[in-house]
């Protein structure tokens, strides 16, 4: 379908070079998410620019902060690496009670969550991100662009390659949620409030389902059985 509107978010220019069967296989068993794989196979595909996997653990103010994340990346960075993609990292602290805040966290409830948690009164997190690109330049851009210090939601929403008009509207507050099961499981992003706009949206997201039941009707199974 045609539109008058900008939905589709920088790619990159190259074309894809297909995953081998090998590589699907190895990325059908890995040990991550199914999510995961089907991000990472929309990356190696040339659908979306990059993804990112964040790895987080809790742990309260003052104590040893935890290294369990670094161990668990490895499988991650294993599936990434064996369908060629680019990768980096990065780790960060932050004050749980400031983030919960900072993304509209009801203060009334703050007490209630940081005892459930059980880390002290003041629980702090440490983030592992790992970046997943198509390639080094898709990468940085990504990586740039989730910095806390940068705190640029559209340029994190283009670099992980979600319809720029979508982008847009989850900038400006004014979304909508998906109507289609298929499209809400492979894609990550909200609609925006305009019909139009959110028809080519999702038709978008159903792309990338469509994707990855062609190459990977295991991948596609392993997603769509977790949306149940």
């Amino acid at each position: 379908m045609t539109t008058d509107y900008e939905t589709s978010a920088p790619t990159e220019a190259e074309p894809s070079n297909p995953p081998s069967r090998e590589a699907i296989k190895m990325l059908e068993t890995a040990n991550i998410p199914p999510k995961c794989k089907a991000d990472m196979l929309l990356v190696k595909l040339g659908l979306r620019p990059a993804t990112i996997i964040e790895l987080t653990e809790l742990y309260p103010l003052g104590g040893e902060v935890p290294i369990g994340n670094e161990h668990k990346a490895v499988d991650y960075m294993t599936a990434a690496h064996s369908l060629g993609l680019s990768i980096d990292t990065d780790t960060y602290n932050h004050d749980f009670e400031d983030r919960y805040l900072y993304h509209g966290g009801d203060p009334a409830r703050l007490p209630e969550v940081i005892k459930k948690i059980g880390m002290g009164d003041h629980p702090q997190r440490v983030h592992f991100n790992i970046f997943v690109g198509k390639s080094n330049n898709a990468v940085e851009v990504l990586k740039h662009a989730w910095q806390p210090e940068n705190a640029d939601d559209q340029a994190c929403g283009l670099a992980l390659g979600y319809p720029k008009t979508a982008v847009e509207s989850f900038a400006n507050g004014t979304t909508q949620h998906m109507n289609d099961a298929r499209a809400a499981a492979f894609g990550q992003f909200k609609l925006s409030s305009d019909s139009a706009k959110a028809e080519a949206e999702e038709a978008i997201a159903l792309t990338w389902a469509n994707a990855i039941q062609e190459v990977s009707p295991v991948i596609y199974d392993q997603v769509m059985e977790r949306m149940k």
